[in-house]
């Protein structure tokens, strides 16, 4: 734990420039490999709609949304907590056995990159490959992207629209209920993004994700 604080304490000190180009980094990367992986679960269940879009492509591009980029890119360099979202991945359910369960596998499959990724990535600190002596402030660029993966993954989480975790709890609840959710959020689908800033705005969303990601980085680098 005291490797954990740390880092932390290494990382507040960073000067804004290394914090911005870390960030950017670690956000590009982890924002590629999540829809790639939404994309291609869902050509694994049977929909190739995101392979037709082009959206199964490293190039960062044709994932990044302007504002959940920034939103990311703001959090990881003045929040404790980091969250933030990508281009969404079409898809289209019908193209599925199961739409509802499918779909939330497809959902899920985004998160799970995320922390595969910082899992990966925290060997580095947990087996001191990578140490706070390392050249060129290695180890904050590991921290970053540890903590930008963990801060993606549970925000996508959410189970709020359009965020992952509503596709996820869509195929979780029983049929006549998640049909009612899904008729709630294509109704006010146009104010719903504005709910979901008005959270963020409150910081609302730190309280909810502030526990989850402590366990997580701790788990993933000490």
């Amino acid at each position: 734990m005291q490797e954990l604080y740390e880092y932390f304490f290494l990382y507040k000190q960073l000067p804004l420039v290394f914090k911005l180009v870390f960030s950017l980094v670690s956000i590009l990367i982890a924002f590629v490999i999540h829809e790639m992986c939404h994309g291609y679960a869902a050509f694994l269940f049977g929909d190739p709609t995101a392979k037709y879009q082009g959206r199964l492509s490293f190039n960062p591009i044709v994932h990044i949304d302007p504002i959940g980029g920034l939103v990311l890119l703001l959090t990881a360099l003045f929040s404790p907590v980091v969250f933030g979202w990508a281009k969404p991945v079409s898809v289209n359910p019908y193209n599925f056995r199961n739409p509802r369960q499918d779909m939330a596998w497809v959902a899920f499959a985004g998160p799970l990159s995320n922390f595969a990724l910082a899992a990966i990535a925290g060997l580095l600190l947990k087996f001191h490959i990578v140490t706070p002596d390392s050249p060129f402030n290695l180890a904050m660029l590991v921290f970053t992207f540890v903590m930008v993966n963990i801060g993606l993954g549970i925000f996508n989480l959410v189970p709020f629209p359009p965020l992952d975790g509503s596709k996820i709890i869509y195929g979780i609840l029983p049929s006549d209920l998640a049909y009612k959710l899904m008729e709630f959020e294509q109704r006010y689908a146009t104010i719903i993004p504005f709910v979901l800033m008005f959270i963020i705005w409150t910081r609302v969303l730190n309280q909810f994700m502030s526990v989850p990601f402590i366990i997580l980085i701790r788990l993933f680098t000490t």
